[in-house]
């Protein structure tokens, strides 16, 4: 028997071998739990986010929400063979063979690091780099690889193979902030994924293993070197054969410019009220899912609303301006702009700021006064009055400027001019609840406080808020309400929101018709006296019949109106209530007959209803026009409402007072 020594050596070697064996059995059992957890854990999230789209009214791309990434996503079967192919023989040839790690090539690239001393060739597997990718920054530490490792498993655990791939082709990297091949095909060739051909394919595909090195608007000499090495491997892999090879790399690539869609006006206010209107109709933000959200906007307008506001507002320091497009029939916002900023997340004055809305409140008074008898030939005393109450408080309200006609005018001519006393003594005689109570009507808030003040607009407004009023009127009386979005579609095609147009007849019509009619008042000069009719200063811009109104205060200055379907609003002042000079106080009249005379909007039927008759009469008395009156006007009147005696004529009427002073007895002077 032979006793055997064992050499030290021989010794050092056997607990070497044990130690491996027990860490590689450690490690096996390790990672067997870590792969057992993978697979019975949560499935993890291939939710990518992906840049929503806006359309203009006419179904035109204006703007992208404005994700750190853009990103348009799609589905392995559209894209076509060879750019999977590519992808495959240039980031993982075994993709289809291995459960998320290649260990032979992980292997090879660290040989080919060390030999290099440094970093020269990646070892990651598509699942590897998509969990990097969807999941973790792009640091090269230990902590992040063995989180990328673990995320690997379960995603190789969740989903199938080409699903992983289908992630992977919408999360890769070509530079630009563009994310996913069919984002790349669209900004780089103007082209869908399914239209490439396979010099295109590879070309593109070129790009993501080194986006600066292979910046084809800078370095497109290097991206065909690439394009060369892909197609060779492809060539190799009998994916392919030569002639397709040679086609490929002869074949132009015709790049497009990287355009920014972007509409500075619609990004600001107009996209601001569209993503509030999508919380509010949908309860959820849809920034960043890829939907097609088309809405109202109209670029067209918008740049006739810009280029009034530079004209007019941009000049004064600090003044602020908000204007409103809104189409009468549909309540579609056209155009909108809430101040002097730009940028996003501003504070729109259009909708968020309310401001005392003057004398554009007397349409909605005089409607309710016509709900209660008065007809456009009512008439009452303007002159300086001093209204008393029963609590003992009086009120005395002027007229622009203190002028009077110290006399009787008719309801036609009070909204013409604008006269304070009529609009008070109105309020008086119909009563301050029928007039809250046609505000209401009008969707506006009605004040706290009834007092005979409202008649002249010391409530507060939006501008939105007024045009929405104003609308109303146009559209005969029908609902209108204003909205920014037209449909919503899921980037799968899915309508997932639809506009709806309500037809309720909300107003009388007939009344609302009459109302229209007095609103062109404004215009028409010959109701022009003691007082010009409110739109003398912009008569001369106008070639059409409008109507409208315009409300001033010391800190305020609004006009509304409309030629038949498209309502401009428009506010002017400052944000700290500094009072109005003059000048600042006509500018509103100026931006809206800027804004109104460059609109295509459409003719509506003007027929009369049966119920109302259209009636010459005499602008002083209100009376039957005759010759040798005053200046003959054109009103409507419901039937048996208009007036039946003609005026008298001037000489006539100056004749018959003479007689009347001459047969008065001597004495009667004397007289009480």
């Amino acid at each position: 028997m032979y006793n055997i020594n064992y050499s030290y050596h021989w010794r050092t070697l056997q607990k070497v071998g044990i130690l491996l064996t027990i860490i590689s059995i450690s490690g096996t059992l390790f990672l067997s739990c870590v792969y057992l957890f993978a697979m019975t854990s949560t499935k993890p999230s291939l939710f990518i986010e992906s840049n929503s789209s806006y359309y203009d009214h006419n179904q035109k791309l204006i703007s992208k929400t404005k994700l750190l990434q853009n990103r348009k996503t799609l589905k392995i079967a559209d894209v076509p063979p060879i750019a999977i192919n590519s992808i495959l023989v240039s980031e993982d040839r075994n993709f289809f063979h291995h459960h998320g790690f290649d260990l032979k090539r992980m292997g090879s690239a660290i040989l080919i690091n060390i030999t290099k001393g440094q970093y020269a060739q990646g070892g990651s597997t598509i699942t590897q780099q998509l969990a990097k990718n969807l999941y973790l920054s792009q640091q090269k530490t230990l902590n992040r690889k063995l989180k990328e490792a673990y995320l690997t498993m379960r995603l190789e655990s969740a989903y199938s193979k080409n699903k992983i791939l289908e992630a992977y082709l919408n999360t890769i990297y070509f530079g630009h902030g563009i994310y996913g091949l069919e984002t790349a095909a669209n900004t780089f060739l103007g082209k869908e994924t399914n239209e490439l051909t396979i010099g295109e394919s590879t070309f593109l595909l070129s790009i993501p293993a080194n986006p600066s090195k292979y910046d084809p608007y800078v370095h497109f000499s290097s991206i065909k070197k690439r394009q060369q090495r892909i197609l060779s491997a492809l060539e190799q892999n009998k994916l392919i054969n030569s002639k397709s090879v040679k086609n490929a790399i002869d074949e132009t690539i015709k790049l497009k410019p990287i355009k920014h869609n972007s509409n500075s006006s619609f990004t600001s206010y107009f996209q601001q009220s569209v993503q509030k209107e999508i919380t509010a109709s949908i309860g959820q933000s849809i920034n960043n899912n890829g939907s097609q959200i088309y809405t109202t906007f109209n670029p067209a307008i918008q740049k006739h609303i810009d280029q009034a506001f530079d004209q007019y507002i941009r000049p004064k320091p600090d003044l602020q301006a908000s204007v409103v497009v809104l189409n009468s029939q549909t309540g579609e916002v056209l155009g909108m702009t809430g101040g002097r900023e730009k940028g996003q997340f501003l504070f729109n004055r259009a909708i968020a700021s309310k401001r005392q809305v003057g004398s554009t409140i007397k349409p909605i008074l005089y409607y309710s006064a016509l709900e209660n008898g008065y007809t456009p030939s009512t008439r009452l005393q303007s002159k300086p009055t001093i209204f008393h109450f029963e609590n003992g408080d009086s009120y005395s309200p002027k007229n622009s400027g203190n002028l009077y006609a110290h006399g009787s005018i008719t309801l036609a001519k009070a909204i013409a001019v604008s006269d304070n006393i009529y609009a008070v003594k109105t309020q008086q005689a119909v009563g301050a609840d029928e007039f809250i109570k046609a505000q209401k009507l009008f969707h506006l808030n009605t004040p706290n406080n009834k007092l005979p003040s409202m008649a002249l607009g010391t409530q507060d407004a939006s501008l939105l808020d007024m045009t929405r009023a104003y609308a109303l009127i146009a559209n005969n009386g029908k609902e209108v309400i204003p909205h920014f979005v037209k449909e919503i579609k899921t980037q799968t095609g899915k309508t997932l929101y639809k506009e709806k147009f309500d037809e309720k007849q909300r107003l009388d019509k007939d009344q609302t018709i009459i109302l229209k009619q007095l609103m062109n008042g404004m215009f028409n000069t010959s109701f022009s006296s003691y007082l010009p009719v409110t739109g003398t200063s912009i008569i001369p811009e106008l070639s059409k019949d409008y109507y409208g109104k315009t409300g001033t205060t010391k800190t305020d200055s609004w006009m509304i109106g409309f030629h038949s379907n498209l309502i401009v609003g428009v506010w002017v002042g400052y944000d700290h209530s500094k009072n109005l000079t003059v000048e600042e106080s006509s500018l509103s009249k100026k931006v809206w007959a800027s804004v109104m005379t460059n609109l295509l909007d459409k003719n509506i039927d003007t027929k009369l209803p049966n119920d109302l008759v259209k009636v010459a009469v005499d602008e002083k008395t209100g009376l039957l026009f005759k010759e040798g009156c005053g200046d003959k006007v054109s009103l409507y009147f419901r039937k048996g409402t208009q007036p039946t005696k003609p005026c008298m004529n001037k000489k006539i009427n100056q004749k018959h007072k003479k007689e009347n002073k001459d047969s008065k007895p001597w004495y009667s002077q004397y007289l009480l």
